[in-house]
């Protein structure tokens, strides 16, 4: 089946936040900073948009799977708006809220020091699982990265996504606990490919 994966736009925004939020609820470090199961659509909430602003992130139009890209020299904004952190304070608590600040600081760490791109999130809608549109999602972006000749990263706290990465090129770089009693980070990397 042929998938139409096109380059995500403002009006994906809240189709791409049910996405990460549904797909990412399970996820080790999500259920680790907060046991509360829409912590993770709070997340993606404040920083979707961000990501879709610099415009490497990609949707399948039907609405089955998105990625949350950051390409070689760009910053995502770091702005949220007051009422959203006020929104999580009382949602989740000053606690949690410190916790994915503490995480996402110790994360940002272990970027590599060389141009690169960033996959911040992919997920795939649950109906949608197992019918290619993962790898129709990742192989956009890596097509752009092996013609610039650029490498990818990604951070993965669920060991049973290790092989999908792997299958698109990525080898785990290195695996350790940002905080303590946290999950296992993987950290990969993927060399691009002369196409």
């Amino acid at each position: 089946m042929t998938r139409d994966i096109i380059q995500a736009e403002t009006a994906n925004t809240e189709t791409m936040v049910d996405i990460f939020g549904r797909g990412f609820a399970d996820d080790p470090m999500f259920q680790f900073l907060s046991p509360k199961p829409d912590f993770a659509r709070f997340v993606f909430e404040m920083t979707t948009q961000n990501y879709i602003d610099l415009q490497c992130s990609c949707v399948d139009r039907a609405g089955g799977g998105a990625t949350l890209w950051q390409g070689p020299g760009q910053h995502v904004k770091e702005a949220v708006e007051f009422k959203a952190i006020w929104r999580g304070l009382k949602r989740f608590g000053l606690g949690t809220l410190i916790k994915l600040l503490r995480v996402d600081a110790v994360l940002s760490k272990q970027h590599p020091n060389k141009p690169h791109y960033y996959l911040f999130a992919i997920a795939t809608a649950v109906d949608a699982r197992g019918s290619g549109i993962g790898s129709a999602l990742m192989q956009k972006t890596l097509r752009q990265a092996d013609e610039a000749g650029i490498g990818c990263y990604l951070e993965n706290s669920k060991s049973k996504n290790l092989a999908f990465y792997q299958g698109h090129g990525f080898k785990v770089i290195r695996e350790f606990q940002p905080l303590k009693g946290s999950p296992t980070m993987y950290l990969m990397w993927r060399e691009p490919i002369s196409r």
